[in-house]
């Protein structure tokens, strides 16, 4: 039961830092309300497709999201996301 604490810890964390309020995160995964604050409550685990739109939702990746490993995936995705980043790690950005 303690990952499904840690678990409910974080998507409330992740919906709060997205901006989203519960209602809308349900909207957002095709879910009730209910389904999202039972989840927040550590009464359930999303499916794995409802796992795949929160990951959407809150733009976190699931490994953050079930397990808290967030700093190190945070700053490789905003990384690639500037496209600083190879299959082989970090490059440096050239000057265009």
């Amino acid at each position: 039961m303690t990952n499904s604490i840690a678990f409910s810890q974080r998507l409330c964390e992740f919906r709060k830092k997205a901006g989203l309020t519960q209602d809308e995160l349900a909207n957002r995964v095709n879910v009730s309300v209910m389904t999202v604050q039972r989840c927040e409550w550590g009464q359930r685990i999303p499916r794995a497709n409802e796992m795949q739109l929160l990951t959407e939702a809150l733009n976190v990746t699931a490994n953050e999201l079930l397990n808290g490993s967030g700093e190190q995936d945070w700053e490789l995705r905003l990384l690639v996301n500037r496209g600083e980043t190879t299959n082989k790690g970090v490059r440096p950005r050239t000057k265009e």
